[in-house]
């Protein structure tokens, strides 16, 4: 069962969010309830945090507020159970897991309060796995690397797009000192560096940052192709939309506003407005935004 959830819960993250996210808990609740029968409580606490896992993938889809309270919710039932306030991986993992949701949480309450606190989750989880596995390592970055690029719309921009920046090229450099790849993951920080890259651009070396960010998401485009990531491919189109409407700002009007428009329509593809309504509402409003140019 437990399994099943995994691979509905990986699934979510590629294509379908919402139906693979719904088909993943179904998993996981049976899961839970034989767990729960059998009193094996640490077990429970590890579906607990895959359930969040779940509901903060919704989150970026559909119902953020409501999905990331289900996310939080599921968190604090997990660290209700001492076994895994007492095993450290789970601890770990569940500062992972909080640092993932605080981050969704502060778009829809207490924005500057609760990046703080996804920010020491995401110290706590780095304690306990910054000299393990490569993997959870660059993932611990990044999810760090996003964390900063948001608290940069509060405050000091440029010196917390720049730590952004820091942690996306540490995660990158992992890659090459381990000597594992991860393609989808490696794909997602160039799309995560692309956006900080194009905020920074607002404040410092327009031309130079905004060439950096289309490189990057070009880099993220050779492994986020539409039929093997459609997800990915329709952040990172996003994205360079945003790049392409900066762009319209400095030089080629005509060219940069047809070349956004058609970014934002790719991404389009993807985010429809049955199956990604916040991000159909939130690309949509932009184009828009294009058409008074």
């Amino acid at each position: 069962l437990i399994l099943m959830g995994d691979a509905y819960r990986h699934l979510s993250t590629i294509e379908n969010t919402i139906e693979n996210c719904l088909e993943s808990l179904k998993y996981y609740e049976k899961a839970l309830d034989c767990s729960t029968k059998e009193e094996i409580k640490l077990r429970s606490a590890w579906i607990y945090l895959r359930m969040a896992e779940n509901y903060v993938n919704m989150a970026w889809s559909k119902d953020k507020e409501e999905n990331i309270l289900k996310a939080l919710e599921a968190c604090n039932k997990a660290l209700e159970i001492n076994e895994a306030r007492e095993d450290t991986s789970t601890y770990g993992n569940a500062q992972f897991v909080l640092a993932q949701t605080y981050l969704v949480l502060s778009d829809v309450r207490e924005k500057e309060e609760n990046i703080v606190k996804a920010l020491n989750s995401s110290d706590e989880a780095l304690k306990i796995f910054g000299s393990k596995e490569a993997k959870t390592l660059v993932q611990l970055l990044k999810t760090q690397g996003d964390i900063y690029c948001k608290l940069a719309e509060l405050q000091d921009s440029e010196e917390n797009l720049q730590k952004s920046l820091e942690l996306y090229q540490k995660a990158l450099n992992i890659f090459e000192e381990k000597g594992e790849y991860f393609p989808g993951l490696y794909a997602s920080i160039y799309c995560s560096r692309g956006d900080a890259l194009n905020r920074l651009a607002g404040i410092k070396d327009r031309e130079k940052n905004i060439r950096e960010a289309l490189l990057s998401c070009e880099e993220a485009l050779k492994i986020y192709a539409i039929d093997v990531y459609p997800l990915g491919y329709a952040r990172v189109w996003h994205i360079m939309g945003d790049i392409y409407m900066n762009l319209v700002n400095i030089s080629n009007r005509t060219e940069n506003k047809r070349s956004a428009e058609e970014s934002y329509g790719k991404a389009l593809k993807v985010f429809t407005i049955e199956k990604n309504p916040q991000l159909y509402k939130e690309i949509t409003e932009k184009k828009k935004h294009l058409d008074r140019f």
